[in-house]
């Protein structure tokens, strides 16, 4: 069974759902302080994450936009301004 997860600020009955997660990722969640049940008897209702909290605190976007590119696939430096998008690598 999964459980339903909204984001901080945002209203079960009026805003999609931020995903779904196992009962025993929300339940450590809850422990730890990251996820707010709805509605504590059931949990089968729904969490809402705790402000301030990533759920998945090792993905690092910004680590991630600065690897994207042909550089950071091959290895291989501009060497200089050939245009715009336009890429002038070294031959040797």
């Amino acid at each position: 069974m999964r459980i339903d997860i909204w984001a901080f600020g945002t209203s079960p009955t009026t805003h999609a759902r931020l995903c779904r997660k196992k009962v025993s990722y929300v339940e450590n969640g809850i422990l730890k302080g990251e996820l707010f049940p709805i509605d504590r008897d059931d949990l089968r209702k729904g969490c809402i994450v705790a402000k301030g909290v990533r759920l998945n605190p090792e993905d690092n976007h910004e680590k991630r936009a600065a690897g994207w590119g042909f550089d950071a696939a091959w290895g291989i430096r501009q060497s200089g301004y050939a245009g715009p998008l336009c890429w002038q690598l070294r031959t040797s």
